[in-house]
Formats: structure tokens, sequence, C-alpha cells
């Protein structure tokens, strides 16, 4: 029988081989991801990826990053950062038995928030027992871009004439003038979707600090995209991309007082024609929060859905904090 013969810390360059060798590593499965996410959270999460020895000579790293609530009292682990895609990332050819063994440490974790990687069929296959259960939407790039164009609906055709027709550009953002710009424009969204009432606010508020280090410190993994009106910044997306497979929008904003002119439609059809230009095999819209209109939304660009369902396991203190949050 398969055993687990050692687990221990995984150093930065076991974990950044096994990402590059996994076929279903996401870019969140990254220790770059991590390490931004921790240094752009104001020293409030650390990396704590973990390398995992089974007997048969497989090996496995499961990206977590651990965060500190209450001073330091409470410590929930997310995996991954930001309570993305996550569970483990191997070069090794695994089997049932090993993600069997791998799960079954990742829950045992009394503290431990974990969304399923929809790209990994080791993963699907498991029962999730007490899981939410959400999806996120994909586009299969492989396909051609003429085919792609087809499938979307007619409304989203005649949005891309709306945009063309009223003066909608969309590029790729570049220096801080354009990182500000669409900062400024998160900003804006936030404030809107307060006043849209507490079903409508956002779970997760990012700082400039994060920003600013996506900005300062450019790779090849990440873009912002950007769609202009009348030379202002009026919708944004913030798009991962990992190993030329995966493509991903992680973060996006726009001003509701410019939707009438259809930038979003423009600006996710623009990205979705680069990441095929470019090679890659899936764009990925990203789970849509539960959050109705905009599975909708992105139900005009075809595609199909995929489910990814979510563990949060909390400690009666991490529950605690939470609830007295709530109240500020």
């Amino acid at each position: 029988m398969l055993r687990i013969e050692r687990i221990e810390p995984a150093d930065r360059a076991e974990w950044q081989a096994a990402c590059e060798r996994s076929p279903h590593a996401t870019y969140f499965h990254s220790p770059r991801w991590a390490d931004l996410f921790t240094r752009g959270g104001g020293g409030r999460s650390e990396p704590a990826a973990l390398s995992v020895a089974f007997d048969d000579g497989a090996r496995a790293v499961i990206p977590l990053v651990r965060m500190r609530r209450l001073g330091g009292l409470v410590t929930p682990h997310l995996c991954t950062a930001g309570s993305n895609y996550g569970g483990w990332i191997s070069g090794d050819t695994l089997r049932g038995e090993h993600a069997g063994l791998l799960a079954g440490h990742i829950l045992s974790m009394r503290d431990v928030t974990w969304r399923e990687n929809p790209f990994d069929p080791l993963q699907a296959a498991l029962e999730w027992r007490g899981a939410r259960v959400e999806q996120t939407q994909i586009i299969d790039l492989t396909r051609g871009i003429d085919t792609l164009y087809q499938e979307t609906t007619h409304a989203h055709k005649k949005a891309l004439k709306k945009a063309s027709r009223e003066g909608v550009t969309v590029r790729e953002g570049a220096g801080e003038k354009d990182w500000r710009a669409y900062f400024d424009v998160y900003l804006a969204a936030l404030e809107q979707w307060s006043r849209m009432g507490p079903e409508k606010r956002t779970r997760a508020r990012y700082g400039w600090d994060l920003f600013r280090l996506l900005m300062n410190e450019p790779s090849p993994h990440e873009k912002l995209w950007i769609a202009l009106r009348d030379g202002c910044v009026v919708a944004g997306i913030v798009c991962f991309y990992w190993g030329g497979r995966h493509m991903v929008t992680w973060h996006a904003a726009a001003l509701a007082e410019y939707n009438q002119y259809r930038p979003n439609n423009a600006l996710y059809w623009e990205i979705v024609c680069d990441a095929e230009r470019r090679g890659f095999s899936w764009f990925d819209f990203n789970p849509s929060g539960g959050y109705e209109g905009v599975v909708s939304f992105k139900d005009n660009f075809g595609g199909e859905k995929r489910r990814s369902r979510v563990v949060d396991r909390r400690s009666w203190a991490r529950a605690l904090a939470g609830r007295l949050k709530s109240l500020r």
C-alpha cells in the first residue's frame, strides 16, 4: 500500500520546478504569486509550501500560504494565496492513490481553505464532503479564434460593434500612470458596489501595495489590460499567464457610468484574441463569486462551465475573528 514517507517545508527551487513541470499547474500555484501576495499584504501572511515524498519515489509540492490573524493567535492556511486554485503540483506521474493521500493531508489541517483546481483530473475525481460547489467558465483557445467568435452570442457581437463605434480602445497597460489609473477605477468600483447592498460587496479587497509590486517587478506572467474612452481608463483587467497553457483573469474593475459603451466586451475579447495568438490553450474567466450577473456576462463568450469546489475548514478562533470583523 502506498504511503507518505516524508513531509517537510519545500524550498523555492523545488516549488518552482514542480510548478514548471506539472501539466496542471496554474500561475496561482507558483512561488512568485505566493511571494507577491504575501509581500503586498503588509506582512500578514507568509509562504509555507510543503514537500511530500512517497515511498514509491514520487514527489509533490503543496503550495500554501500561512495567514496571521489576531496578532498571530490564528494561523489559517490558504491553498493557494488569495484562495485561488490550489492542491498539489508535481512533475511526476501521480495516481488516484497519491491524490487521496495528498488530499487527506490538506484536509487534516484544522484551519484551511482549498479551492479545487478545475484543470487537475485527479482532484475532479475526489469526493469533497461539505464543499461549497462553485464553477469557473473557460474557453478552449485551441479551437481557433474564428470558431470562437462564431460561438459568441449576438449580444456580444453587437456590443463589440458599439464599443468600436463609441471610440473604446483596448491596450496593455504600461507604467505607473496606467496602473494608478486602473487602481483608481478599482477604488471607484468598490464605492459603487458598496452602495448596492451587502450582497454586492466584494469579499476580497486589495491595497495599492500588491498592484505596485506587480507594476514594479514585471514578468511575462502578469499583464494589465485597460479599456479607454476619450483617453481615460474606464475598465481594466489584471491577467496571469502560466506555462504557455493557462491564462486567467484575476482582477477586474470598471466604471459603471461607462457600461453603456460596452468597454468590458471589448476588453475581454481583445484578451481572448491575444491569448489565442500567443498559443495558450485555455482562457479562464475565474469563478464569479456567486454573482449571477457576472456569470451571465461571461456566458456571452461561449465556452464551458467547469466545477471548482471550495473546502473552508475554520477553527473556532477564526470563525470568531470573522464574526468580529463583520461587526466593524
